[in-house]
Protein backbone atom coordinates (compact mmCIF):
# COMPACT_ATOMS: atom_id res chain seq x y z
CA UNK A 1 0.00 0.00 0.00
CA UNK A 2 0.89 3.71 -0.26
CA UNK A 3 2.98 3.25 -3.43
CA UNK A 4 3.08 5.48 -6.49
CA UNK A 5 2.65 2.32 -8.60
CA UNK A 6 2.29 -0.92 -6.65
CA UNK A 7 3.03 -3.18 -9.66
CA UNK A 8 4.22 -2.14 -13.12
CA UNK A 9 3.93 -5.03 -15.56
CA UNK A 10 5.60 -4.54 -18.95
CA UNK A 11 7.07 -8.00 -19.57
CA UNK A 12 5.14 -10.14 -22.11
CA UNK A 13 3.32 -13.09 -20.53
CA UNK A 14 4.02 -11.91 -16.97
CA UNK A 15 1.32 -12.91 -14.49
CA UNK A 16 -0.18 -11.07 -11.53
CA UNK A 17 -2.37 -13.49 -9.57
CA UNK A 18 -4.25 -13.77 -6.26
CA UNK A 19 -3.03 -10.54 -4.73
CA UNK A 20 -4.66 -7.53 -3.07
CA UNK A 21 -3.83 -3.88 -3.76
CA UNK A 22 -5.13 -1.25 -1.37
CA UNK A 23 -4.49 2.48 -0.86
CA UNK A 24 -1.95 3.11 -3.63
CA UNK A 25 -1.85 6.03 -6.02
CA UNK A 26 -1.90 3.45 -8.87
CA UNK A 27 -2.38 -0.24 -8.08
CA UNK A 28 -1.48 -1.89 -11.42
CA UNK A 29 0.07 -0.41 -14.58
CA UNK A 30 -0.06 -2.93 -17.43
CA UNK A 31 1.06 -3.17 -21.02
CA UNK A 32 2.09 -5.90 -23.48
CA UNK A 33 0.59 -9.33 -22.75
CA UNK A 34 0.36 -9.32 -18.96
CA UNK A 35 -2.18 -11.69 -17.41
CA UNK A 36 -4.13 -10.72 -14.30
CA UNK A 37 -6.26 -13.21 -12.36
CA UNK A 38 -7.85 -13.33 -8.93
CA UNK A 39 -6.73 -9.90 -7.75
CA UNK A 40 -8.62 -7.49 -5.51
CA UNK A 41 -7.95 -3.82 -6.28
CA UNK A 42 -9.69 -1.40 -3.93
CA UNK A 43 -9.44 2.06 -2.41
CA UNK A 44 -6.67 3.26 -4.74
CA UNK A 45 -6.39 6.44 -6.78
CA UNK A 46 -6.11 4.52 -10.08
CA UNK A 47 -7.07 0.86 -9.94
CA UNK A 48 -5.74 -0.71 -13.16
CA UNK A 49 -4.16 1.42 -15.91
CA UNK A 50 -3.71 -0.47 -19.19
CA UNK A 51 -1.76 0.69 -22.24
CA UNK A 52 -2.62 -1.65 -25.11
CA UNK A 53 0.07 -2.76 -27.55
CA UNK A 54 0.41 -5.57 -30.08
CA UNK A 55 -0.81 -8.23 -27.65
CA UNK A 56 -3.33 -7.04 -25.09
CA UNK A 57 -3.32 -7.97 -21.41
CA UNK A 58 -6.19 -10.01 -20.01
CA UNK A 59 -7.94 -9.41 -16.71
CA UNK A 60 -10.19 -12.14 -15.27
CA UNK A 61 -11.79 -13.27 -12.01
CA UNK A 62 -10.87 -9.99 -10.33
CA UNK A 63 -12.44 -7.22 -8.24
CA UNK A 64 -11.90 -3.50 -8.93
CA UNK A 65 -13.88 -1.50 -6.39
CA UNK A 66 -14.03 1.79 -4.52
CA UNK A 67 -11.18 3.44 -6.43
CA UNK A 68 -11.16 6.90 -7.98
CA UNK A 69 -10.68 5.28 -11.41
CA UNK A 70 -11.45 1.57 -11.70
CA UNK A 71 -10.00 0.39 -15.03
CA UNK A 72 -8.58 2.86 -17.55
CA UNK A 73 -7.65 1.55 -21.01
CA UNK A 74 -5.61 3.48 -23.57
CA UNK A 75 -4.83 2.03 -26.98
CA UNK A 76 -3.21 4.46 -29.39
CA UNK A 77 -0.93 1.70 -30.68
CA UNK A 78 -3.24 -1.25 -30.03
CA UNK A 79 -3.75 -3.99 -32.57
CA UNK A 80 -5.75 -6.34 -30.34
CA UNK A 81 -8.63 -6.26 -27.87
CA UNK A 82 -8.47 -6.22 -24.11
CA UNK A 83 -10.65 -8.93 -22.56
CA UNK A 84 -12.28 -8.37 -19.18
CA UNK A 85 -13.75 -11.71 -18.13
CA UNK A 86 -15.56 -12.29 -14.83
CA UNK A 87 -14.49 -8.93 -13.44
CA UNK A 88 -16.51 -7.03 -10.83
CA UNK A 89 -16.15 -3.26 -11.29
CA UNK A 90 -18.14 -1.54 -8.56
CA UNK A 91 -18.41 1.69 -6.64
CA UNK A 92 -15.57 3.53 -8.41
CA UNK A 93 -15.87 7.22 -9.25
CA UNK A 94 -15.02 6.26 -12.86
CA UNK A 95 -15.72 2.58 -13.46
CA UNK A 96 -14.47 1.67 -16.94
CA UNK A 97 -12.70 4.41 -18.89
CA UNK A 98 -11.71 3.54 -22.49
CA UNK A 99 -9.83 5.84 -24.88
CA UNK A 100 -8.97 4.80 -28.44
CA UNK A 101 -9.13 1.07 -27.69
CA UNK A 102 -11.22 -2.07 -28.24
CA UNK A 103 -12.47 -3.80 -25.09
CA UNK A 104 -14.58 -6.95 -24.72
CA UNK A 105 -16.44 -7.37 -21.43
CA UNK A 106 -17.87 -10.82 -20.70
CA UNK A 107 -19.46 -12.42 -17.61
CA UNK A 108 -18.72 -9.26 -15.60
CA UNK A 109 -20.53 -6.97 -13.17
CA UNK A 110 -20.38 -3.20 -13.64
CA UNK A 111 -22.32 -1.71 -10.75
CA UNK A 112 -22.83 1.87 -9.57
CA UNK A 113 -20.07 3.42 -11.62
CA UNK A 114 -20.02 4.81 -15.17
CA UNK A 115 -18.69 3.40 -18.43
CA UNK A 116 -16.95 6.16 -20.38
CA UNK A 117 -15.59 5.63 -23.92
CA UNK A 118 -13.95 8.00 -26.41
CA UNK A 119 -12.88 6.99 -29.94
CA UNK A 120 -13.26 3.41 -28.76
CA UNK A 121 -15.32 0.24 -29.11
CA UNK A 122 -16.64 -1.55 -26.04
CA UNK A 123 -18.60 -4.80 -26.49
CA UNK A 124 -20.46 -6.05 -23.41
CA UNK A 125 -21.99 -9.54 -23.27
CA UNK A 126 -23.41 -11.83 -20.57
CA UNK A 127 -22.80 -9.19 -17.91
CA UNK A 128 -24.80 -7.31 -15.29
CA UNK A 129 -24.97 -3.53 -15.72
CA UNK A 130 -26.56 -2.14 -12.57
CA UNK A 131 -26.78 1.62 -12.23
CA UNK A 132 -23.91 1.87 -14.71
CA UNK A 133 -24.32 5.11 -16.65
CA UNK A 134 -23.01 4.73 -20.20
CA UNK A 135 -21.26 7.78 -21.64
CA UNK A 136 -20.27 7.30 -25.26
CA UNK A 137 -22.05 6.06 -28.37
CA UNK A 138 -19.40 3.39 -28.98
CA UNK A 139 -20.51 1.11 -26.14
CA UNK A 140 -22.33 -1.92 -27.60
CA UNK A 141 -24.53 -3.58 -24.98
CA UNK A 142 -25.12 -6.86 -26.79
CA UNK A 143 -26.25 -10.40 -25.95
CA UNK A 144 -27.27 -11.90 -22.63
CA UNK A 145 -26.94 -8.89 -20.33
CA UNK A 146 -28.79 -8.19 -17.08
CA UNK A 147 -29.76 -4.81 -15.65
CA UNK A 148 -30.47 -5.94 -12.11
CA UNK A 149 -29.12 -5.40 -8.61
CA UNK A 150 -26.40 -8.08 -8.37
CA UNK A 151 -27.30 -8.67 -4.71
CA UNK A 152 -23.81 -8.67 -3.26
CA UNK A 153 -23.34 -10.13 0.21
CA UNK A 154 -22.52 -6.61 1.49
CA UNK A 155 -22.32 -3.75 -1.02
CA UNK A 156 -19.60 -2.51 -1.44
CA UNK A 157 -17.66 -4.33 1.19
CA UNK A 158 -18.14 -8.03 0.39
CA UNK A 159 -18.70 -8.39 -3.36
CA UNK A 160 -19.37 -12.11 -3.34
CA UNK A 161 -22.80 -13.08 -4.66
CA UNK A 162 -25.53 -13.72 -2.11
CA UNK A 163 -27.85 -16.67 -2.67
CA UNK A 164 -30.46 -14.20 -4.04
CA UNK A 165 -28.22 -12.88 -6.82
CA UNK A 166 -29.57 -12.95 -10.38
CA UNK A 167 -25.94 -13.32 -11.53
CA UNK A 168 -25.77 -16.94 -10.35
CA UNK A 169 -25.85 -19.21 -13.39
CA UNK A 170 -26.45 -16.30 -15.79
CA UNK A 171 -23.03 -16.20 -17.48
CA UNK A 172 -21.72 -18.03 -20.51
CA UNK A 173 -19.60 -21.15 -19.99
CA UNK A 174 -17.72 -20.54 -23.22
CA UNK A 175 -15.77 -17.72 -21.57
CA UNK A 176 -15.43 -18.87 -17.97
CA UNK A 177 -12.42 -20.59 -16.41
CA UNK A 178 -9.54 -20.30 -13.98
CA UNK A 179 -9.93 -19.59 -10.26
CA UNK A 180 -11.69 -16.79 -8.42
CA UNK A 181 -10.06 -14.60 -5.71
CA UNK A 182 -11.01 -17.21 -3.07
CA UNK A 183 -9.22 -19.94 -5.03
CA UNK A 184 -12.46 -21.58 -6.19
CA UNK A 185 -12.13 -23.24 -9.59
CA UNK A 186 -14.59 -22.09 -12.24
CA UNK A 187 -17.16 -23.12 -13.11
CA UNK A 188 -18.53 -25.16 -10.21
CA UNK A 189 -21.86 -26.03 -11.76
CA UNK A 190 -23.39 -23.10 -13.62
CA UNK A 191 -21.56 -20.10 -15.00
CA UNK A 192 -21.78 -17.16 -12.60
CA UNK A 193 -21.34 -13.50 -13.54
CA UNK A 194 -18.74 -11.50 -11.63
CA UNK A 195 -15.40 -12.08 -9.95
CA UNK A 196 -16.57 -14.64 -7.40
CA UNK A 197 -18.00 -18.07 -8.07
CA UNK A 198 -21.02 -18.62 -5.87
CA UNK A 199 -20.52 -21.57 -3.54
CA UNK A 200 -23.78 -22.71 -2.00
CA UNK A 201 -23.77 -23.51 1.72
CA UNK A 202 -24.81 -26.98 2.77
CA UNK A 203 -28.09 -27.07 4.79
CA UNK A 204 -26.38 -27.02 8.21
CA UNK A 205 -24.12 -24.09 7.25
CA UNK A 206 -27.13 -22.23 5.83
CA UNK A 207 -29.09 -22.73 9.06
CA UNK A 208 -26.20 -21.51 11.19
CA UNK A 209 -25.72 -18.48 8.93
CA UNK A 210 -29.44 -17.64 9.22
CA UNK A 211 -29.24 -17.84 13.03
CA UNK A 212 -26.19 -15.58 13.07
CA UNK A 213 -27.76 -12.93 10.81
Amino acid sequence: SDADVAVSCARPNAKVRWSSFDNNRTALALDDACYVEGVIVQRNGAGIDIELGAVAPRVMNSVVANNTTGIAVFGAEASSALWLTNVTIAGNEHGLLVDNAYVQVVNSIIAQNPIEATDAEVLIRYSDLWSAAIDGSVVNVATGNLFLDPQFVSPFDDLRLSSRSPCIGSGNNSFIGGWDPDGVERPTGGSDIGAFEHVALDPLEAALAALAA
